[in-house]
């Protein structure tokens, strides 16, 4: 999903980094590739070659990256870089009734200690297990749309198996797909649950899981993740929990006021929703947090220009983060912020002349 929204370049002159921020960061760009004598290499990707488009989407405690590339024909994958290796994270075929050595296109979200990892991926529309809505999925041109919302699940990747989150509401609906987007240490799943819209069917969920058992909140009109009594009764649509600390307390993520013309933050703290916008900005998302509450996202400027950012868990004000290439010292006309770990340590993706990668940045020094 964050492929889809940045794989579009942004014109316009290369400007030279500028540190006005409380904290400085150390960067590393991440391109999913292979090396040239490697005798394995991650899937689509030949001895020698790099994927056309790399984002980070999530980083685990230890360091672990997960997120996703695009391979020629525009093929997208998850993957884990993990001690300087890239693994290929694909969805099986088998998971929709189809043979398993079919790879479906998707990618992952987020990682937890444990190594479980939740993504999302397509459902072919010549499935067995495809839903109906899915199969008459059609273009404006009358083509059918392998990439509509209805073909659109969740994944969890756990103990060498790969199942399929579907969210059932607290009102007893199932719907028909799920974009996950993080995983906590005890196996809490955030994300948002969708029917045939990515808008006003678009809901953050969290799922919970006890035993064999698995209990569903979501930020529909009384169903449990806003517990606020003047504010439970109200269903917060266009919405998505991206992330939260790892006792629940604090989810974040984004949605859509009524009314307003693009995203605002959110954050969810003991069951009272807050709305959320980096000072200035005139649109802003929020996608990762780690356990001391800081959090990072990305925001548009008053130039409908996208940088990143990062809010300290303390209170204090916010900054922004823009990658700089290490060599060149120039900052990229494109940063977006997706994960925090307890580190510090952020990933996320960037645009250049080049193309879409990944990021790593480490926190140096404060001023």
């Amino acid at each position: 999903m964050k492929n889809r929204a940045l794989f579009v370049l942004i014109s316009g002159l290369l400007m030279l980094a500028s540190y006005g921020s409380a904290q400085q960061l150390n960067f590393a760009s991440i391109d999913v590739q292979c090396p040239g004598a490697a005798t394995t290499c991650p899937a689509g990707i030949a001895p020698g070659e790099m994927a056309m488009a790399t984002w980070a989407s999530g980083v685990g405690p230890a360091g672990e990256i997960v997120g996703g590339y695009m391979t020629a024909g525009g093929i997208e994958h998850g993957y884990l870089y993990e001690d300087g290796v890239f693994t290929s994270v694909d969805v099986p075929g088998d998971v929709v009734g189809l043979d398993p050595d079919v790879l479906l296109q998707g990618e992952v979200g987020g990682i937890n200690p444990r190594g479980d990892m939740v993504g999302d991926y397509f459902v072919p529309q010549n499935a067995p297990d495809a839903p109906s809505a899915c199969v008459t999925a059609r273009l404006p041109n009358g083509k059918p749309n392998p990439f509509a919302p209805a073909c659109h699940r969740g994944f969890l990747y756990s103990r060498g198996q790969f199942s399929t989150i579907l969210v059932t509401d607290p009102h007893g609906v199932t719907h028909l797909g799920s974009i996950p987007s993080a995983i906590s240490p005890d196996g809490t799943i955030y994300g948002c649950l969708h029917d045939t819209t990515l808008g006003a069917q678009m809901i953050g969920f969290v799922r919970i899981q006890h035993g064999k058992s698995t209990d569903f909140e979501t930020l529909q009109a009384g169903a449990g993740e806003v517990t606020d009594p003047g504010q439970s009764s109200q269903s917060i649509v266009n919405s998505m929990n991206n992330a939260a600390t790892p006792d629940g307390s604090f989810i974040v993520g984004l949605y859509v006021p009524p009314g307003a013309a693009r995203a605002h933050g959110y954050t969810v703290q003991n069951g009272h929703f807050t709305d959320y916008m980096f000072p200035g900005s005139v649109a802003t998302q929020i996608w990762g947090i780690n356990p001391d509450g800081d959090f990072v996202g990305l925001y548009r400027d008053s130039a409908l220009l996208v940088h990143g950012f990062l809010q300290p868990g303390d209170g204090s004000a916010p900054f922004p983060i823009n990658y700089v290439d290490p060599d060149t010292h120039v900052q990229a006309p494109l940063t977006e912020a997706f994960s925090i770990n307890p580190a510090g340590a952020i990933v996320g993706t960037y645009l250049d002349s080049g193309g879409q990668h990944g990021f790593l940045a480490i926190p140096t020094t404060s001023n």
